[in-house]
């Protein structure tokens, strides 16, 4: 989502919208914005185990933001006083009358972004991140081949396939697989390249582990955010390249 929604801005640039405004600038997509927007995606689908609440879910934050006093749009918003929803919070209050919308994103720019949350909540794409998966398997396998063979260095086909072959043994049987490669290759391992490949499998797993907690993807968040305004940054990212 942020990344599309970063491309759509840079596509922009300085060309005026419907409402005679460019796509950027205080009160439009501002980086905050599309954090936030990004956010809210990754939260409709860490919380949902089905595709039709992860959608109903996204398409509520998307017309949540582009309410307005004279036209609020929270029909997808959950309601009721713990609402994550301000307005169905003040409905289930009684205080319509007093509330305000102050941080509607202007219709011009929700009508640009539109075909993007169409995009992003197709329910074949959505069913992937069923268990409360945000990325796509496909995208860990591609950040592994890379660390193989990097985009930016070229590599012959022979290279690309030895790559493609020892990250898909790696990905799926750990660094361990590589010892079976060498025994195939009838390069006997030693002790200590056995003890250091069990030893990588141990630490990935723990890692994997304190990521998966809450106490850290507040962290991880911040470490992408750092990575998205860094323009020298060129480690993957999905949809990025």
């Amino acid at each position: 989502m942020g990344t599309h929604l970063r491309n759509i801005k840079k596509r922009f640039g300085r060309t005026l919208l419907s409402d005679g405004k460019t796509i950027g600038g205080k009160g439009r997509l501002t980086a905050k914005v599309i954090d936030q927007l990004s956010s809210y995606y990754t939260q409709a689908i860490r919380r949902n185990t089905t595709v039709t609440s992860m959608r109903n879910d996204i398409w509520a934050t998307f017309f949540h933001k582009k309410s307005t006093d004279k036209k609020p749009q929270h029909h997808l918003c959950p309601a009721g006083a713990t609402s994550w929803c301000k307005w169905q919070k003040a409905k289930a209050q009684g205080t319509l009358k007093k509330f305000t919308h102050n941080s509607s994103i202007p219709e011009a720019i929700m009508d640009e972004i539109e075909k993007t949350y169409e995009e992003l909540s197709k329910p074949e794409l959505l069913v992937k991140c069923i268990g409360a998966f945000s990325q796509n398997v496909n995208e860990s396998l591609n950040h592994l081949l890379w660390k193989y063979v990097p985009k930016k260095q070229w590599s012959g086909g022979t290279i690309l396939n030895i790559g493609a072959f020892i990250a898909v043994s790696t990905f799926n049987d750990g660094k361990t697989a590589l010892l079976k490669i060498m025994k195939e290759l009838d390069i006997q391992p030693g002790p200590n390249a056995i003890e250091f490949m069990k030893q990588s499998d141990d630490k990935r797993i723990y890692q994997a582990n304190i990521q998966a907690a809450s106490s850290s993807k507040q962290a991880r968040s911040a470490r992408l955010k750092r990575r998205h305004n860094d323009p020298n940054d060129d480690s993957y990212v999905p949809g990025g390249h």
